[in-house]
């Protein structure tokens, strides 16, 4: 927390461009930052990208948003149906 409030306050301070205005909030900031390969938090995005797709056991060319649509519908079919739905949990086959 305190590296961000620190990037918040250096991207505030440091004159960028004369025509930056200081009417930026939080996501702005975060978006700036996200996109740049060398920073931290592009490489924490990118570890936790991959240690999701790891532990639901999806690959590269796996069609996401159809995988994640396919895990919701299920619970939604049982609680449907009145079964009890039992929350996320890590998989049985993760390896730690």
């Amino acid at each position: 927390m305190r590296k961000a409030i620190a990037l918040r306050s250096y991207y505030f301070t440091v004159p960028h461009s004369t025509n930056v205005s200081k009417a930026v909030g939080n996501t702005q900031i975060y978006n700036n930052f996200f996109e740049e390969p060398t920073s931290q938090l592009y490489k924490l995005h990118a570890k936790l990208d991959r240690e999701v797709m790891q532990a639901y056991g999806f690959t590269d060319s796996d069609d996401i948003l159809a995988k994640v649509l396919e895990l919701n519908l299920e619970p939604a079919e049982k609680e449907k149906r009145g079964e009890p739905v039992i929350g996320p949990c890590v998989p049985t086959d993760y390896k730690y």
